[in-house]
């Protein structure tokens, strides 16, 4: 069960899910997600038949911008057949400087992942997929409030899909 995400049979076609950020229209905006608030954010997706041809893409950003160079503050998941990716890779851009790890975990069809990324008192950042670390940050920029994303986009002219099971978002509220 999830929400379905379907890009029909265009390349560079995208479907991205993020909370509505007009400040007169949602509290999202008037509650502060920045680093030093121990954000944690977990999302699940299933993979479409086939992730040929395919950018996926989750965790939190400042833009809704897949390419890894656009922010200079961010940690998410990211798997894009352009790069010839096999694995999830651990994306992180700490005051501009982009950090690009290798999961050592193959995207497969068809397949639920877990992805959940906890940023730690120090401000260093944790990765887990499927409940299991798969990599670390050294401490994140102070103060940044970041916007949760999960993205899927066709590297092709196949239709694609990824279904979204769920996304959560939590911080601390007193320290």
């Amino acid at each position: 069960a999830g929400i379905l995400c379907t890009l029909d049979c265009a390349d560079n076609d995208q479907i991205i899910i993020l909370p509505h950020l007009d400040a007169n229209q949602t509290a999202w905006s008037g509650v502060l997600w920045g680093t030093e608030n121990q954000v944690e954010w977990e999302t699940a997706i299933k993979t479409g038949s086939a992730v040929t041809a395919t950018l996926l893409w989750a965790g939190l950003k400042l833009t809704n911008d897949p390419v890894i160079a656009t922010d200079d503050d961010q940690v998410m998941f990211r798997f894009s057949t352009d790069d010839t990716d096999v694995y999830w890779k651990c994306i992180s851009s700490i005051g501009g400087v982009d950090t690009n790890t290798s999961t050592g975990l193959t995207v497969a069809a068809a397949t639920w992942y877990r992805l959940r990324i906890k940023i730690l008192a120090s401000r260093a950042a944790e990765f887990y997929i499927n409940d299991n670390l798969v990599h670390r940050t050294a401490a994140l920029t102070n103060d940044v409030s970041f916007i949760p994303y999960v993205g899927i986009q066709a590297l092709g002219a196949a239709a694609k899909t990824m279904t979204v099971g769920y996304e959560k978002i939590s911080r601390i509220l007193f320290e």
